[in-house]
């Protein structure tokens, strides 16, 4: 049995987590964050649990800002995170979300990981056991600029970087290293392609009505300093519907394609906490991937709320057969606990449970989508 728990403290929750980075997309001078200074730094102590990682503790710097003179543009905001853990392992990542005006949005993020991980093999049937555990150093980055071209749509560009480094046998079977998968020794790509985004959530932290519509193309090439060549596609869908009071009902359909030489750390993967819960992040990885998923979300008493999901995917080789074989599937509940009611903010505790005896228990900060 796979257990995957995470567990961020109160005060790390409030500011550290992936949900405020999307919050101020929208401009809405009702909900503006309003400070007699510039810039606002907050330094916050945290500490967590992962079964990966065991005990981990560390700190966070926030910084606040508003570009310009302007008071309708929405703050901006900037993280820089750095992370600790029993085993001896480092994490550190600065994000940021910038509104540089009413109509552009620069956002993104760079991080340095160093910890193990686990590797199955690729395919949609692959076992359980055997499994390599195995150890490596990842740089990566993230930047989307981003153009409001009609209400609620932006249209722009996205750039990704990731440097695998330093791949070593931790124990296990030494996977990688006899199938000499792509990338199976590190790997460095450098991707850029155009981004479309429609966002009509009515808040972002706790949407109750709206869509979201994200597409992305990115293409790997030498000539951008890649040592693969690729292409990979991704659309996100989610709808969110308001039956009743504070009722809703969340629906997501997410797919990514990749063609050419692709490595397998770069590989749609199944597995999160935030779709196909219960399945630990990479279980199973190919070269295509769809997932989709359904939540219904109720409030109980006062700040405490339940929610109940499934939800089902799979990966393929190619698109053609991606659809073709049997699904995976999973469902689960969960509770909520409104930790802060102005912005709208959420501890969930998820439990999962997938196929052939995958489990999943999650703590977090934000809805999973």
């Amino acid at each position: 049995m796979k257990i995957t728990f995470k567990f961020s403290v109160f005060l790390l929750a409030i500011f550290c987590w992936r949900g405020p980075f999307l919050a101020y997309s929208q401009v809405n001078a009702d909900s503006v964050v309003r400070s007699e200074k510039k810039i606002k730094l907050i330094p916050l102590p945290f500490a967590g649990y992962a079964p990966e990682t065991r005990f981990l503790g560390g700190a966070v710097l926030v910084a606040s800002m508003r570009i310009g003179n302007d008071t309708t543009v929405a703050s901006s905001l900037a993280e820089l995170n750095f992370t600790y853990t029993q085993n001896n392992q480092l994490i550190t990542e600065a994000k940021w979300y910038l509104s540089l005006n009413q109509f552009y949005v620069v956002k993104g993020f760079v991080s340095f990981a160093r910890f193990p991980d686990k590797y199955w093999g690729i395919g949609f049937d692959t076992p359980s056991d055997p499994v390599e555990y195995y150890n490596s150093s990842r740089w990566r980055l993230s930047l989307d600029a981003l153009r409001m071209v009609l209400p609620k749509l932006y249209l722009g560009i996205s750039y990704r970087m990731v440097n695998i480094q330093h791949i070593s046998h931790h124990k296990g079977p030494q996977l990688l290293d006899s199938t000499r998968v792509t990338g199976f020794d590190g790997n460095f790509t450098s991707s850029i392609g155009p981004y479309v985004l429609y966002d009509s959530r009515d808040h972002l932290n706790n949407t109750k009505k709206g869509s979201y519509y994200s597409f992305q193309a990115v293409f790997s090439e030498k000539y951008l300093g890649s040592h693969f060549n690729f292409m990979r596609y991704e659309m996100d869908l989610r709808k969110f519907f308001n039956p009743y009071r504070k009722h809703v009902v969340a629906l997501q359909f997410r797919t990514a394609l990749t063609e050419g030489n692709t490595p397998f750390s770069i590989m749609p993967q199944i597995g999160s906490d935030e779709d196909m819960r219960g399945y630990y992040r990479g279980r199973y990885r190919d070269m295509t991937y769809y997932s989709m998923q359904a939540e219904y979300r109720l409030p109980v008493i006062k700040r405490i709320g339940i929610a109940v999901f499934g939800g089902m995917g799979n990966v393929g080789s190619h698109l053609s057969t991606l659809y073709q074989e049997t699904p995976k599937f999973s469902y689960g509940a969960g509770l909520r606990f409104v930790l802060s009611e102005k912005q709208q903010i959420k501890l969930r505790i998820d439990y999962a449970i997938g196929m052939d005896n995958n489990r999943g228990l999650y703590a977090l900060i934000g809805e999973a989508f």
